[in-house]
């Protein structure tokens, strides 16, 4: 069957749209970004923010290093960053991996999948710029964040309603870096005792190997063997009247 030239001619532009987009994208290096007051949570469960990465160990919000996001538009109340996603539709943060000119995807230049990293992704623009941060699903109140003891269930609703989007993260190997590899979560920073915390950061944590597990349970058990051991060999007390 022969196609009609017309849906050709469609076909071949939507495929070079597509191109010049993923290209553009390709071509943006690790930069500060700085979008004004967000809301996490309006965007259908897609991650609403896309960053790059081409240095784990670089600079943030320049290259080489990663994109970093600048809450707030300017002083007053009201500024910041709001997390409004639920649990059945997380929002979060996207990360892809470059080169180290930021106009190719790939493999970073330094990003080793054995190591752990923090990386401060989101921070305030002002002083007075906060995040608010819903306390359930069904709940549209904030969790008071300038009470320390509240960091625990803070981290932990974010990392229930936020999730880190890795489907473009390469690691030094140029692999893609899978839950089996390592893990992605969001920890909070910079607090401030009128403020409360200032600063969100994606944590990378790598995931064991097997023989590095089985050495540790082995050296256990041998502590626990040895300690047993002791035990039955140590002569009863005596009580001396």
């Amino acid at each position: 069957m022969r196609l009609p030239i017309k849906f050709i001619f469609y076909v071949v532009i939507c495929m070079s749209v597509v191109l010049s987009q993923h290209q553009t994208m390709a071509q943006s290096p690790p930069s500060t970004q700085s979008p004004g007051n967000i809301a996490l949570g309006t965007n259908g469960g897609v991650a609403s923010l896309n960053g790059f990465l081409n240095d784990a160990t670089g600079t943030p919000g320049g290259s080489p290093g990663f994109t970093q996001f600048v809450y707030g538009d300017n002083s007053g109340p009201g500024n910041g960053l709001y997390v409004e996603s639920k649990t059945t539709s997380r929002d979060g943060i996207k990360f892809s991996t470059v080169n180290s000119a930021g106009n190719a995807f790939g493999a970073p230049t330094v990003f080793n999948s054995t190591t752990s990293y923090t990386w401060k992704v989101l921070r305030n623009f002002a002083v007075d710029s906060q995040i608010y941060i819903e306390t359930s699903d069904t709940n549209n109140a904030h969790i008071d964040l300038t009470v320390p003891a509240n960091q625990t269930a803070a981290e932990a609703r974010l990392n229930a309603v936020l999730v880190f989007d890795a489907s473009d993260f390469r690691d030094q190997n140029g692999d893609l870096v899978t839950g089996s590899v390592g893990n992605f979560f969001f920890t909070l920073d910079d607090f401030s005792a009128t403020r409360g915390w200032q600063s969100i950061n994606v944590n990378y944590a790598p995931v064991p190997e097997p023989a590095t597990i089985g050495l540790a349970a082995f050296g256990m058990l041998s502590c626990l063997g040895a300690v047993r051991r002791f035990r039955s060999g140590k002569p009863a007390s005596s009580v001396v009247s």
